[in-house]
């Protein structure tokens, strides 16, 4: 028996049957009933929301006393309050009852009755006539439901702004995998929350006075237009435990403004965060659909709307802070503007490749940190402020302000757990959280001493590659800077899990030798021949075909679910579809995949005229390569060339990110902008984005390189590629 879902299963076994079989009985008992949902579901009706009342209600009040409290909790506390009683007030809570048709209309009610009655005439009178009349009826009724679901459909979607908001449709119209058993968990809320607990680490030390840095980092004071700003950014409306929507916020937007930055401006001159922001509502996320293991839970916390467009104010402070003074190492691609996972694996498989492509070999490690979100230490971070990265002392003091004295409650089942306090770690689900973390692991590759490494976020690469070392000494270099790394784990009380952390031999020739041990403190690392690395998988032959095979099941994945509302949805929907839902899949790391096999790039092609096929509903055996066009904007072949050109156009014109744009050199002439083509010696790295790209990008005209425009030289360079394919 297979089943995707234990749960399902209530008992089986398997018995003799003697007497009257030689064989087993072997039987089960299946939980196949589905209860029907008749609960009514609440919501808050903003639709109809007495905007004008609202606004006299906000201006009504005397915002003065706000202005003559200088103490932040107590500000906060008088806003929220006030906030809350006209959120209860003006945005009431709706009931509705799900409707299980919610396409019937009277016209549809009608035709039915109709085919009813001919079809009781039919029955008491079976002539030829009567038949023909009853079937035309029943034709009508079937032509008027379709339309009407693809009408009801089609405007659902179309209003999607969003790929996220387009997969929360599907989902309400049955479409798309079921999240009902995600949200279940076989542990109580409480039970969840003290496992979450159980991976924060207390500090060792005390925190110490930091550096005053009369020149490092001041949080400036904001203004009314710092906080539109901020709130623009925030796309999510999740609501923290002050149950004040974002939305509720922007509805009394400009008149609230005066009244935000006071509170703002209050924090960062007093150095000290509301007590009201620190308490976080965490939501288990299940990594894997039916794995029921507490390890298998990742806290995600949703904090308070305000809190999070005030984090963003900070951020953008602290981002600008690093880049004016150059602090952040530039091998660290998480979370920084300009750099992706993409980016991260663009240097780092260049890096070995080009060494490879001269007979060498390399080892890749890829190292794991525990739980590393929960276990930063909020002393060792703050110090790190103050002495790597010239934080000064009030900027220290507001951020351990931000840190400390934090709690969380888990909301799981439907049942909210006791507040648990939370002593190490930075905030999952937070705006500053990732920021912070990317500082705290920012001083790991200075203690390196023969390895390169590469960082995004707490996915950290280690590599050493070369064509004139032995193996045997490579492994000794390798051996030497794991130690190095491990310490630093030690020093900085971030443990790393040697059970996740794999090793990697690289080489495209045929070595047969025996792999020298890596050891990580006690432990001996284990050896793969693939393994997933931030959402790529990479083979130790740096082939593509494992990663090619992950992508097309997602492809097909994604069509099956389509496939099962093909019937309502126009071409123009499906189209609209399958640009939002799937062609991501093709472009993820699409430049990586330059040099893949041609078997690989024909399972992608195959892949595309599936989707083609769906969106214009072409049978299986008719050709569709002619159909291309109008999916991608050029042919299959034309858009990987496209897009090699588009990624080096985005290096050259923004020269980030610099690990990238060092590879690049630009021809002396003045006179063309072209860019000289690396040396390689086998045709596996000659089609390499740093070769076989760059020889693509130097065969646009100059008036098309020279484009400063992102839009404007996609639209000139698919012309142009479009042009030279008639033209062959």
């Amino acid at each position: 028996m297979l089943t995707n879902n234990p749960n399902f299963v209530l008992n089986f076994n398997q018995v003799s049957a003697p007497g009257f079989s030689k064989h087993d009985i072997i039987y089960s008992s299946i939980n196949i009933c589905r209860s029907h949902n008749e609960s009514v579901r609440t919501y808050r009706d903003f639709k109809n929301v007495n905007l004008p009342g609202l606004l006299d209600a906000f201006n009504a009040f005397d915002w003065n006393l706000l202005y003559s409290i200088t103490d932040s909790d107590i500000a906060l506390n008088l806003f929220n309050n006030r906030l809350l009683d006209l959120y209860n007030q003006f945005v009431l809570i709706r009931e509705v009852k799900p409707k299980n048709n919610p396409w019937f209309n009277a016209q549809i009610s009608h035709a039915i009755m109709e085919r009813d009655i001919a079809y009781r005439v039919w029955v008491s009178d079976r002539t030829t006539t009567n038949h023909n009349q009853y079937k035309r009826l029943r034709n009508k009724v079937t032509s008027l439901i379709n339309t009407a679901k693809s009408n009801y459909v089609s405007n659902r979607l179309s209003t999607s702004n969003s790929t996220k908001e387009l997969w929360g449709k599907l989902k309400n119209l049955n479409v798309g995998k079921s999240v009902e058993n995600n949200n279940k968990f076989n542990n109580n809320s409480d039970e969840i929350n003290n496992y979450f607990a159980s991976n924060f680490t207390p500090d060792t030390e005390n925190p110490s006075i930091p550096s005053e840095n009369e020149y490092g980092l001041k949080f400036a004071t904001i203004n009314e237009n710092d906080v539109i700003l901020a709130i623009k950014s925030i796309k999510s409306n999740a609501v923290g435990l002050d149950e004040i929507p974002l939305s509720f916020i922007k509805l009394l937007l400009p008149s609230i403004l005066p009244a935000i930055c006071y509170i703002f401006n209050l924090i960062i001159t007093s150095s000290k965060f509301p007590e009201a922001w620190k308490a976080a509502k965490v939501i288990p996320i299940k990594k894997k659909p039916n794995d029921v293991n507490l390890s298998n839970l990742r806290p995600i916390s949703i904090l308070s709307a305000l809190s999070k467009v005030f984090e963003r104010i900070l951020q953008l402070q602290i981002r600008d802070h690093l880049e004016n003074f150059d602090l952040l190492t530039q091998f660290q691609s998480g979370f920084r503007r300009g750099r992706s996972t993409t980016t991260a694996m663009l240097k780092v498989h260049d890096d070995i490749h080009s060494v490879v492509d001269k007979k060498g070999v390399a080892f890749l490690l890829l190292i794991d940190f525990s739980k590393a979100f929960d276990r930063v230490s909020h002393v060792k971070l703050l110090k790190k402020l103050s002495d790597q990265f010239l934080f000064s002392r009030s900027a220290v003091y507001l951020i351990q302000s931000y840190l400390s004295k934090r709690s969380q409650v888990v909301v799981a089942n439907d049942r909210v757990s006791a507040q648990i306090p939370i002593i190490s770690g930075v905030p999952q689900g937070s705006i500053l959280g990732p920021l912070l973390f990317s500082l705290f692991i920012n001083d790991l590759p200075s203690v390196l001493k023969y390895c390169k490494i590469h960082l995004f976020a707490d996915d950290v690469q280690l590599y050493f590659c070369s064509n004139s070392i032995p193996v045997s000494q490579m492994a000794q270099f390798v051996n030497a800077d794991l130690l190095r790394v491990f310490r630093w784990s030690q020093t900085n009380l971030l443990p790393i899990n040697t059970s996740k952390t794999k090793a990697m031999f690289i080489k495209r020739n045929q070595l047969n030798i025996s792999l020298p041990s890596l050891m990580l403190g006690q432990d001996r690392l284990e050896y793969v021949d693939k393994i997933s690395n931030l959402g790529f998988i990479m083979q130790d032959d740096l082939e593509w075909d494992s990663h090619v095979n992950a992508q097309c099941r997602k492809i097909y994945n994604g069509l099956r679910l389509l496939r099962l509302s093909t019937s309502m949805l126009s071409p123009a929907t499906k189209l609209s579809l399958f640009k939002s839902l799937l062609l991501p899949h093709f472009m993820y790391g699409d430049v990586l995949l330059l040099n893949a096999s041609a078997r690989a790039i024909d399972r992608l092609r195959v892949a595309l005229n599936c989707c083609v096929r769906y969106v214009f509903n072409v049978s299986r055996l008719a050709r569709v390569t002619h159909l291309q066009p109008k999916l991608l904007g050029c042919h299959f072949y034309d858009f990987i060339k496209l897009r090699s050109c588009f990624t080096l156009f985005n290096i050259i014109n923004s020269s980030s990110p610099e690990y990238l744009f060092n590879k690049l050199t630009p021809f002396q002439s003045n006179r063309v902008r072209s860019y000289v083509i690396p040396r390689y010696n086998s045709s596996h790295y000659a089609n390499t984005l740093f070769v076989r790209g760059i020889c693509r990008f130097n065969l646009l005209p100059n008036e098309i390189k020279n484009i400063r425009a992102r839009s404007e030289f996609r639209r000139e360079c698919l012309e142009w590629f479009n042009r030279r394919n008639q033209q062959q």
